[in-house]
């Protein structure tokens, strides 16, 4: 029964993301852009996974910060660790080599999306939500 904050409604999901999507693509690929871009999406994705969570189904503070860690070092983790792949790897030629780093943000929020949203959803997909009939009857 409480609003949502603007930025974390479902039609503020795009336009929110255009600039952490271009800082991903943009930014050049070090150490400290992988891991403020990364830690960036993941911050705005477990704040609108929260928001837009079913809220008969409590979390405690312990399970939000539990699932927001997991989600961001995930995807810091394959973001540096894909990134130091690629660029360890002589085998493959420079323009490759080039279009692989571009698309290792893409990779790490791809997966670490997945973990965010099960994570912060776990307790609604482990015990499910309360339906209700016509009559309000649970």
């Amino acid at each position: 029964g409480k609003p949502i904050p603007p930025y974390f409604r479902v039609c503020a999901f795009v336009p929110a993301n255009i600039p952490i999507c271009a800082g991903m693509l943009m930014a050049p690929p070090t150490t400290f852009n992988i891991v403020f871009w990364q830690w960036v999406n993941q911050s705005y994705n477990a704040g609108f996974n929260f928001a837009n969570r079913n809220a008969s189904s409590p979390m405690s503070n312990a399970s939000i910060a539990t699932a927001y860690t997991v989600a961001t070092s995930l995807s810091i983790g394959i973001g540096l660790g894909m990134n130091r792949a690629v660029q360890g790897a002589k085998s493959i030629s420079p323009t490759t080599r080039a279009v692989l780093l571009r698309c290792t943000p893409f990779a790490a929020v791809g997966f670490s999306n997945v973990a965010n949203l099960l994570s912060m959803r776990s307790g609604e997909l482990s015990s499910g939500i309360p339906v209700t009939d016509k009559s309000g009857k649970e």
